[in-house]
């Protein structure tokens, strides 16, 4: 199971990484922002984080070591479930649009799945 989200994860994150380094107006058209250079230049640097992320998740997961499991897994199942709220929060007042829920719903089921990776990998 660690593997297929592993591998779920790092596509995801490398699909996000590319859109955000070369084509950062899909996030304005997304969550209905107004562009701005300093959000292209936000967007693009986030890109970068992304493809950090990518590369964790592809590389760590042929990992058997279950603690080494277990610190990915809460790593990335609370850095979802927060990244998820946010969305939320950010839709209630008014600040993203409708389109925030396709990211809150992705990252609620990559932090639900993280989250059921980490207990069960407690000892």
């Amino acid at each position: 199971m660690f593997k297929n989200i592993s591998i779920a994860a790092a596509l995801l994150f490398f699909t996000l990484s590319a859109l955000m380094i070369f084509y950062p107006p899909l996030i304005y058209w997304l969550f209905a922002l107004e562009p701005h250079e300093l959000g292209d230049f936000l967007a693009k640097r986030a890109g970068v984080l992304f493809l950090g992320l990518g590369l964790l998740s592809f590389l760590t997961r042929d990992v058997r070591d279950k603690a080494i499991q277990r610190i990915i897994s809460i790593s990335f199942g609370s850095m979802m479930l927060l990244m998820a709220a946010m969305g939320i929060y950010e839709f209630a007042r008014g600040y993203a649009g409708i389109g925030i829920w396709f990211a809150n719903l992705t990252e609620i089921g990559f932090g639900a799945a993280y989250l059921m990776m980490w207990r069960r990998t407690k000892e």
